[in-house]
């Protein structure tokens, strides 16, 4: 499972994609979602997952775009307080 670290362009910020087989899981997406469906483009896979493993007022995420892009499921971790829909991901716990 080769993983990648991407920077925005526009602000500096990181993301975090895990490429499967045919499949990449973008984690923390940024505001540019397509920067992310190039490289998934790129790499000849289909973005099916997004995680979020933070939300705070300063940090513009894009994983509702991208999800809503791709149809990629939503996941975002017990910390976020997220109230947007999404499946729960919990400590210690794997998510398939």
């Amino acid at each position: 499972m080769p993983v990648q670290q991407l920077f925005g362009k526009r602000l500096p910020r990181s993301s975090y994609l895990y490429e499967g087989l045919n499949t990449l899981a973008v984690v923390d997406a940024g505001g540019d979602v397509n920067l992310h469906m190039q490289v998934a483009k790129d790499a000849g896979v289909q973005v099916t997952h997004t995680w979020q493993s933070r939300l705070r007022g300063d940090f513009n995420s894009g994983q509702m775009d991208l999800a809503q892009e791709t149809r990629a499921a939503r996941h975002a971790t017990e910390f976020t307080m997220c109230a947007a829909p999404h499946a729960p991901t919990f400590a210690g716990k794997q998510t398939a």
